[in-house]
């Protein structure tokens, strides 16, 4: 279990090449209807929250990783405290800089991303995962609750001094931090199992993925407050296909086609997140000097697909270049 999980970096992987489809859909959907807008939507509404499991599951077996070679608990806090700055830094100089050129608020530059998000929760749920493991559940179920209360009660009470935490144009840290939660849950619960011995825990995972589904589709999706639907839909469409992942890739060792390719690219998701977004702004530029007399004549589903193959290309080819400088200043 201490080895790096193949199912976590195709997840990863994958919700990274989902995002790039959800924003060059973005690029076109301010500008035109679009004849894919259901599924284009679903994707956008999807990947966020994947992005936020897989990465606090990955933010658990980075603290398992130290706490199993002896780092002493301060030198572990002040390296993921430098890494969270980072995180935040970099994000926030990103967001300056492409947002003022897309034109977003101001809020949005300041806070909140997924990003930024993933900064401000590997900081806030550090001391928990150094209880033991009963108290770690403990604190993880009633976080859950009280995230979602809080939440609740801000708006109720109209608390205007905490409306940093639940108000942004993208992620408020509350109740989004909860995906991050449930992925350190979800990596705790398997970690702490035989999980590549029997195949309890994969049942387990998989049924509950399904009853969280069933949930959300009978009575969840009608609630209209704190975000439960997005969070039951989310957490349950996750342990189902990690679930799958986990089975054919960690426990079999299956290898399917391309699968290669999508875990390098779930490995280097950070750094391919801001790169697709110097490309989004590179093809604004683009299309705005030759919508006119060009793109405009091209059927809009062509323009869209044509537009993923040039940004999957470049990016991939840009990844190949990048492999000889062994990656040199990557976020990872």
């Amino acid at each position: 279990m201490e080895k790096r999980l193949r199912s976590l970096d195709t997840l990863r992987g994958l919700a990274v090449i989902l995002m790039i489809y959800g924003h060059v859909y973005y690029l076109w959907i301010t500008r035109y209807v679009f004849i894919v807008e259901e599924i284009s939507l679903f994707i956008i509404f999807i990947v966020p929250p994947f992005f936020l499991l897989i990465s606090g599951m990955s933010y658990y077996f980075y603290i398992r990783n130290k706490i199993l070679n002896n780092f002493k608990r301060l030198k572990i806090f002040f390296n993921v405290l430098k890494r969270a700055i980072f995180i935040f830094v970099i994000t926030l100089l990103f967001q300056i800089c492409f947002g003022f050129t897309l034109n977003m608020q101001i809020d949005f530059v300041i806070y909140w991303s997924v990003f930024q998000v993933i900064a401000f929760s590997m900081l806030a749920y550090f001391i928990i995962l150094f209880l033991n493991r009963y108290l770690r559940i403990m604190c993880y179920l009633t976080l859950f609750f009280v995230s979602f209360l809080i939440n609740h009660l801000i708006i109720l009470y109209e608390i205007e001094f905490l409306y940093i935490l639940i108000e942004a144009e993208t992620f408020p840290f509350i109740p989004w931090s909860n995906f991050f939660l449930f992925g350190i849950f979800t990596g705790d619960v398997l970690i702490n199992h035989q999980f590549d011995k029997e195949y309890k825990l994969i049942i387990i995972y998989f049924l509950i993925g399904a009853i969280c589904l069933i949930l959300w589709a009978i009575w969840i999706r009608f609630i209209t407050y704190l975000h439960m639907s997005q969070f039951f839909i989310s957490i349950g469409l996750f342990l189902m296909m990690f679930s799958i992942y986990y089975f054919y890739l960690d426990v079999k060792q299956f290898n399917f086609f391309l699968v290669g390719r999508i875990i390098q690219w779930g490995k280097l998701a950070f750094s391919i997140y801001y790169i697709q977004f110097a490309m989004i702004v590179g093809a604004l530029v683009i299309y705005q000097l030759l919508i006119n007399d060009l793109f405009s004549q091209i059927p809009q589903v062509y323009l869209l697909f044509g537009t993923l193959i040039v940004f999957y290309g470049s990016i991939e080819l840009f990844l190949h270049l990048w492999k000889k400088f062994s990656y040199i200043f990557s976020i990872e």
